[in-house]
C-alpha cells in the first residue's frame, strides 16, 4: 500500500511538471535557436523611426585631485565634450606645493646667476 502512494505521487508530480513546462521544444525550432547569438552585424542597414536613448542618465566621474568645489562652469542639461573643464576646484595642499617648487626654482636660479657672475667683482 505504502509503495502504490509513492508511485501515485511521483507520477503526479511528473505529470503537474509536464503541465506546467509545456510541450518540449521541437528538433527544428531549438536548432534555430541555438544559432542565435550577439556579435557584430557587418554589412546590414536598418532603416526604422524611433529615439535612441542611453541605458542610464548617470555617467560616473571623478576629479584628479582633492578639494573644494570652487566654481561649477557647466549648468544640467548641458551638452559637453571630452576633455571640457566642468568644474573649478580650490586644493590649498596643491597649491602649496605648487608654491613650494616655485619659491625653489628662484632659489636655484639665483644660485646659478651667482656662480655664473660670480659672487664679489674680482671674480668676474
Amino acid at each position: 500500500m505504502k509503495w502504490i502512494l509513492i508511485l501515485i505521487a511521483a507520477a503526479s508530480a511528473f505529470a503537474a511538471g509536464f503541465f506546467i513546462n509545456g510541450k518540449p521544444a521541437s528538433g527544428a525550432s531549438q536548432a534555430a535557436a541555438d544559432k542565435v547569438a550577439p556579435g557584430v552585424v557587418t554589412g546590414s542597414l536598418v532603416a526604422a523611426a524611433g529615439r535612441v536613448e542611453p541605458v542610464s542618465e548617470e555617467i560616473r566621474m571623478g576629479a584628479e585631485v582633492n578639494g573644494k568645489l570652487r566654481e561649477v562652469l557647466v549648468d544640467e542639461g548641458d551638452r559637453i565634450r571630452r576633455g571640457q573643464v566642468l568644474a573649478i576646484i580650490e586644493n590649498a595642499d596643491y597649491s602649496a606645493r605648487v608654491a613650494s617648487s616655485e619659491a625653489v626654482l628662484q632659489s636655484r636660479d639665483a644660485a646659478v646667476r651667482k656662480l655664473e657672475n660670480g659672487s664679489r667683482p674680482e671674480e668676474r
